[in-house]
């Protein structure tokens, strides 16, 4: 089977405290790590460039697909996956075998723990919880 490149892509805005952790959560897993800041004043910037993020910027328009599609451009992996900056992977391992195992398909969905630790205790009880919803990871070119 041809090896297939995986690009993981964020989308972010003053994200300091939890960038880090959701691209170590993907490195070693992803071949791309691409982040497009929509306007960051803290280091997010400076954060991801160290952790080998290639990073792009985006005028914040009050549209989030348009950042998102101005990602899947700059991607060149064959998937994509774009974690929020607040959110990494428990099993990053089993992200290539997932995609290897259903590359036929035009997306996976993946179940996610969020850890905004302020927002979980509002919404879910304290502490980062398991939630009901997804994270999609996404075939470039294919149908969504």
């Amino acid at each position: 089977m041809k090896h297939l490149k995986l690009s993981a892509c964020w989308i972010v805005r003053n994200e300091q405290d939890d960038l880090q952790r959701s691209i170590d959560s993907v490195k070693g897993q992803v071949d791309e790590l691409i982040a497009v800041d929509t306007g960051s004043t803290d280091r997010t910037v400076e954060i991801a460039q160290r952790a080998g993020a290639d990073v792009f910027h985006f005028d914040w328009i009050d549209d989030f697909s348009a950042p998102r599609n101005y990602a899947i451009e700059r991607a060149t992996g064959d998937w994509i996956i774009f974690p929020d900056a607040d959110e990494y992977f428990i099993e990053p391992e089993k992200i290539r075998r997932t995609v290897e195992e259903f590359a036929i398909k035009d997306a996976i969905l993946i179940p996610r723990i969020n850890i905004d630790l302020e927002r979980a205790k509002y919404w879910i009880g304290v502490g980062a919880q398991p939630t009901d919803t997804v994270r999609a990871l996404l075939k470039k070119g294919g149908v969504l």
